[in-house]
């Protein structure tokens, strides 16, 4: 009863937080100037669109000319050409040279190689669609909310649900072994 009322307590803050943010948005978003979160991208490899995990903080922003962020691990920047709903990025990228494995550096692989096949983008209320050459979306952010992206937070959620149904089956088989004394 108690872990109920604690997770019901979380779940009902996480909204708490995230709600006033999503709320402050209403003005039509820019491509520039704006702090974008990556929540997915286009994995070659497997050949399919893949969430960005969870513990991954990969980041752009375009401003004057300046394409800069991180890939989940290492900072970047570059150059890129802005011409109506056409964008283009340099393919030579300064990036820095932590050591990165795991969920960071396959993002951060992907979402570079990403970047330079990038030939138009969209922004569809808060969420900034770069699609390539091709017109195929290759990468698509979102406005963080407070210090975290919509897609995190529904993750979160989706997370916690879990754990709920982990807690009641634990519950379920505790009861059956408990014996009356």
């Amino acid at each position: 009863m108690i872990r109920n009322r604690l997770l019901s307590s979380a779940i009902a803050a996480g909204m708490l937080v995230a709600l006033p943010g999503l709320a402050l948005a209403q003005e039509p978003v820019e491509l520039e100037f704006v702090d974008w979160s990556l929540v997915s991208y286009y994995d070659e490899e497997a050949d399919e669109t893949v969430p960005v995990p969870f513990e991954v903080n990969a980041t752009l922003r375009l401003e004057d000319g300046t394409a800069s962020g991180s890939g989940g691990c290492n900072r970047f920047s570059g150059f890129y050409d802005l011409d109506g709903s056409t964008i283009e990025f340099s393919e030579e990228m300064s990036v820095t040279l932590a050591f990165c494995e795991g969920p960071a550096q396959d993002v951060e692989d992907a979402y570079l190689a990403d970047l330079g096949s990038v030939g138009g983008w969209a922004i569809d209320g808060e969420r900034l669609e770069l699609y390539d050459n091709l017109g195929d979306l290759a990468l698509a952010f979102e406005l963080p909310s407070i210090a975290w992206t919509p897609t995190q937070l529904a993750t979160l959620l989706t997370a916690l649900s879990e754990l709920q149904s982990d807690i009641d089956t634990l519950r379920t088989d505790t009861d059956k072994l408990n014996v009356p004394t």
